[in-house]
């Protein structure tokens, strides 16, 4: 009669669905309990395993030790509860709600969350498709559980242009979508180019019919205040603009004329302007004023005399060059009195005119005009 065998087994306990190998430990053939023939055996269900040794005569050995296989319980099927989500946002709470510790897995089989509570969130518009398994109190692993998410993929930004974004006061800008799409700007319009007059940041975003893009690169509008109103004041022959300002222009009616100082002295009489700029580029321009200084010196430079000056009726005029026509013009450029054909000499009744200073233009030989100044008092 045959000795007992004695059967081992490396790994008693595990998990639904592993299997172990039980095995005589002299690697002889022997008869297992469940049925088969064999030096060892493939077992996965939880049982208590012996053996017995079989002679070449049919007599059999006493029962052999005892090997009990242990199968641990196995984890719960996860039940998911995919929370209501936006299509076109890129989170969604999923929920599972029967069992607390989670392996989460992307949809190339890459872990992404161990979770140990009830819930984990995602984040959709890279990964569609997630995998949960639930893990047991032994480690042992449920079967995956298969999640989709029904994310809508958001349309690409617009992109948008804009003429100038430093403004002046009183200008606008054409903020318009590159590809001259209509698109909804941040100022609530619907248009594929918008006006704008006000410092402002501008953004846009298009929607395909689902889902709405995330907004352009911001545009900054900016409007600058244009510079206080200019005033010019007379002294003497000289012209003083308003002090403080970057750029002066001046003007002798509408062209552009003289330096780029806050004072000046012209030479023709007539109507002058100032325009002054601020640092930011913004301008704005005086009203006129009439200048009307003339030295005596420079009238009698030509020939010419006026007097008496200052007159309270009566004004004589003599020139070395012949007198065409006399023109008077009162301190606010204003016509008041010609006189044609004069000659060389002559006297012009003043009586009727108010207190003040005039102003004179004789025009002389070859078309010349001359100006000069004389005070009624």
């Amino acid at each position: 009669v045959p000795s007992a065998p004695v059967i081992a087994c490396d790994d008693i306990a595990f998990c639904p669905g592993i299997t172990t190998v039980i095995y005589s430990v002299d690697n002889s053939e022997v008869l297992w309990s469940n049925g088969v023939t064999a030096s060892s055996i493939e077992v996965g269900d939880e049982a208590a395993y012996t053996a017995i040794a079989v002679s070449a005569e049919g007599c059999a050995s006493a029962v052999s030790n005892v090997v009990n296989i242990y199968v641990y319980d196995a984890a719960v099927y996860p039940e998911v509860v995919i929370g209501e989500y936006d299509v076109c946002g890129d989170a969604v709470d999923i929920a599972v709600t029967n069992t607390i510790y989670l392996y989460w897995y992307n949809s190339n089989m890459q872990q992404i969350s161990v979770d140990d509570g009830d819930f984990t969130t995602l984040f959709g518009n890279t990964d569609l498709t997630y995998y949960v398994q639930a893990v047991s109190d032994f480690d042992c692993l449920s079967e995956l559980v298969e999640i989709n998410i029904d994310f809508a993929e958001l349309p690409a930004a617009p992109m948008i242009d804009v003429v100038l974004t430093d403004l002046c006061e009183g200008q606008s800008t054409v903020v318009s979508s590159a590809n001259g799409n209509e698109v909804l700007w941040s100022t609530g319009e619907f248009a594929s180019s918008i006006v704008v007059d006000e410092t402002i940041q501008i953004t846009a975003t298009i929607n395909d019919g689902v889902c709405e893009s995330n907004p352009s690169i911001p545009i900054n509008i900016i409007v600058h205040p244009n510079p206080e109103i200019p005033t010019i004041t007379i002294n003497g022959p000289e012209l003083i603009a308003t002090a403080g300002w970057q750029e002066y222009q001046w003007f002798y009616y509408n062209d552009p004329t003289g330096p780029d100082t806050q004072t000046w002295e012209p030479s023709n009489v007539g109507e002058y302007t100032v325009q002054v700029t601020n640092e930011h580029g913004c301008s704005a321009m005086s009203a006129p004023v009439f200048w009307n200084y003339i030295s005596v010196e420079e009238l009698e430079n030509d020939g010419i005399s006026l007097y008496p000056n200052p007159t309270n009726g009566v004004l004589n005029i003599s020139s070395e060059k012949l007198i065409s026509s006399i023109t008077i013009y009162d301190a606010l450029g204003r016509k008041v009195l010609t006189e044609r054909s004069f000659g060389y000499t002559g006297t012009l009744d003043m009586t009727g005119l108010s207190v003040g200073v005039y102003v004179v233009e004789l025009e002389v030989e070859l078309g010349e005009r001359v100006k000069g100044r004389f005070e009624i008092y």
